[in-house]
């Protein structure tokens, strides 16, 4: 199994608690209980026309699974709550966009609900909230002032950044077409809406580009630029494993210390932090005056 297997590997865990959840809801109202999705060309409307397979109920719900034929590696895929996503990712450090589904259908009191489950799940500074319904995204902001929130956006609007920017928004989400067109993109970044969206578009595909140069060969500086990288980001799920490879391969090396201290202050992990700082000391590893530097404050620290 290559790291870019196991980095997702964690779904299969999502897809056992959706399975469950569904289960729970067949426990409770039967298989046969009705489901649908109300003046909306979303989700099972949407699944009918492209298969011919019709969900109406529960027991139907469950059998559910997508491009099965085209990815049989998912085939076992169920379709997970916004509560199970949030749970199986917060451990990753990642940031998560919501996209509110209100376009079509406004969902009675859905940004109230979707802010509780952020809330409830402890990952208020990790989300940004965004939907094609404007008056959505204004709602969620009186909810929640402080959440980090984007217009999405597919036609060509007249002074949109002004707009957003009026509205008081952090950010524009538009079709990638638009960003191809004229001058728009120079004028989003402008206006201060999209260097952190484009940062984290190419962090992303830096991040790709070194997992899959991994996968083919081991290397310290390979590992280095992913943990500069993956820090920057807080992506502190993949960060573990990186940490991991280095532990096994370079667990005498500065490289290794460095960024393992770094990780575990940046968690906040007290206990740990102070076990690593014992361990670097016990086993007598050997730090440059460059490694020194670099974990001066900690060593320092460690002294007292």
């Amino acid at each position: 199994m290559t790291l870019f297997d196991r980095v997702f590997s964690g779904n299969d865990a999502v897809y056992g608690l959706t399975e469950g959840a569904i289960d729970a809801a067949i426990a409770q109202h039967g298989e046969d209980k009705a489901v649908s999705f109300p003046d909306t060309a979303y989700s099972l409307p949407c699944y009918y026309s492209v298969t011919g397979t019709k969900v109406t109920t529960l027991k139907e719900l469950k059998e559910l699974t997508v491009l099965k034929n085209k990815f049989p590696e998912y085939s076992a895929a169920k379709i997970p709550t916004l509560e199970e996503v949030l749970d199986a990712v917060k451990a990753s450090g990642i940031q998560v966009n919501i996209e509110l589904k209100t376009g079509i259908y406004w969902y009675p009191e859905i940004e109230q609900k979707v802010a509780d489950l952020v809330k409830k799940a402890g990952m208020e500074e990790r989300v940004i909230y965004s939907s094609f319904n404007h008056y959505s995204i204004q709602q969620m902001k009186k909810i929640v002032p402080e959440a980090e929130t984007a217009y999405l956006y597919s036609d060509v609007i007249l002074n949109v950044a002004e707009y957003a920017k009026n509205t008081k928004v952090d950010g524009l989400h538009p079709a990638v077409y638009h960003v191809k067109m004229a001058d728009f993109l120079k004028e989003y970044l402008s206006q201060g809406f999209m260097e952190k969206q484009m940062e984290q578009i190419y962090r992303n595909q830096y991040t790709q580009l070194l997992l899959k140069q991994l996968d083919q060969k081991v290397n310290l500086h390979t590992c280095v630029c992913m943990m500069e990288n993956l820090m920057v980001q807080r992506d502190f799920f993949l960060a573990e494993k990186v940490l991991k490879i280095m532990d096994q391969n370079w667990h005498r090396g500065e490289e290794y210390w460095i960024w393992k201290i770094r990780y575990l202050a940046e968690r906040k992990m007290g206990k740990e932090l102070k076990q690593s700082l014992q361990a670097l000391k016990e086993e007598h590893i050997y730090l440059s005056s460059r490694g020194k530097e670099a974990l001066g404050f900690w060593l320092d620290g460690s002294k007292k």
